[in-house]
């Protein structure tokens, strides 16, 4: 009986990584597809290899709406990988901030689960928040609204633990494959333009890398 359980266990160890080892082959082929669609200099800061089987890659090219991007989310991460990011990325950030901030530019502030999920033209649009005076300094920064923590969460869509940093933002239309309209949810120096960035949270072992054009 002893050697029946110890052979059962192997296997299934055997399976699991392999379905890990799949998981991880798929991820980065994924990712390498996607990244195709994006000038390098827009998507410099993504690893060129994924080494976490536990990820999620969002990728629109779609110019009917104002939310093309690419954002790769990496759940489980192991904690000396989150400090080398930080570490990597932290002195090369024009802009940092916390996810317990009270004050953000968000790009597609107003999407809603369902806007997004259907692809919908946002129609609700509060002006006062578009032109909020806090913001007016600040760059703009993802609506995380796919995430795993986009429920009930803030303006941003992620808990109180995330450092995010903003690598690069400029007004304007800068990519001519993607001739987007201006935003109306955004304010009117930063109606069109990109930005790219990392998140990450300790708490959640979870890093976040994006590069968005509106």
């Amino acid at each position: 009986m002893k050697k029946i359980i110890i052979l059962c266990f192997l296997q299934a160890l055997i399976y699991g990584c392999d379905n890990k080892g799949f998981l991880i082959e798929n991820n980065n082929k994924k990712l390498k597809e996607y990244k195709i669609d994006f000038e390098d200099t827009l998507v410099d800061q993504f690893p060129n290899k994924i080494p976490y089987s536990n990820v999620n890659v969002v990728s629109n090219t779609n110019v009917k709406k104002n939310d093309i991007g690419l954002l790769l989310y990496e759940y489980e991460v192991d904690g000396g990988d989150i400090k080398n990011i930080r570490k990597k990325f932290g002195k090369r950030a024009i802009a940092k901030y916390k996810s317990s901030d009270s004050c953000f530019l968000v790009v597609n502030r107003f999407e809603t689960d369902e806007t997004y999920e259907k692809f919908e033209v946002v129609e609700a649009i509060d002006s006062t928040e578009v032109n909020k005076e806090c913001a007016k300094q600040l760059y703009p920064i993802p609506n995380f609204i796919g995430s795993t923590y986009s429920k009930g969460k803030n303006d941003i869509k992620l808990d109180d633990s995330f450092e995010i940093y903003v690598l690069e933002s400029k007004a304007g239309n800068h990519f001519k494959k993607f001739d987007v309209q201006p935003s109306p949810q955004m304010p009117d120096q930063w109606k069109n333009g990109y930005s790219k960035g990392i998140a990450l949270s300790e708490k959640n072992k979870t890093i976040i890398y994006w590069s968005i054009i509106w």
